[in-house]
């Protein structure tokens, strides 16, 4: 049974994502925040400390190349240096009606528990590479769930 779920989002695209991982480039979701809440509704519970990573949906613009894959990391620091996952790819498929848009999501479905002292509340930090091309991220929706009686 479900206790919680909500959203963790950007608040301000990431531009010049390459095929390297670079710490210019982090990506900061957040949620439980006014910012956050304003960006989407659905990011006003605060991340809990543990639960399940449930989503991660992204939506990019791709500013030179043809990406098809985005490659992503998610932190619980903005050094990059504490992982909350696995490294994990997302298969870009074109928008459908905006040019040189792609949009991208995978499953999660993994338990999360933020070490103690590390980082913020409510904060979790995706790093993310392409396969060709640089891309601006507009959109980056993770989804966490509190707790789903396991």
């Amino acid at each position: 049974m479900v206790k919680g779920h909500g959203l963790c989002i950007d608040t301000a695209n990431v531009a010049s994502i390459t095929t390297s991982y670079a710490l210019a480039q982090v990506v900061t979701l957040v949620s439980g925040t006014a910012a956050a809440i304003t960006a989407d509704a659905g990011a006003n519970l605060e991340m809990p400390s543990s639960g399940r990573i449930d989503k991660l949906d992204v939506q990019v613009l791709a500013t030179t190349g043809t990406p098809a894959t985005l490659t992503g990391i998610l932190t619980w620091d903005a050094a990059g240096d504490n992982p909350a996952s696995a490294q994990f790819t997302i298969t870009l498929v074109a928008a459908m009606t905006t040019a040189s848009t792609y949009i991208g999501a995978v499953i999660g479905d993994f338990p999360f528990r933020r070490p103690a002292g590390v980082g913020t509340a409510g904060t979790i930090y995706l790093f993310l590479k392409t396969d060709a091309g640089t891309v601006t991220l507009q959109i980056a929706r993770l989804h966490w769930s509190e707790d789903v009686g396991r």
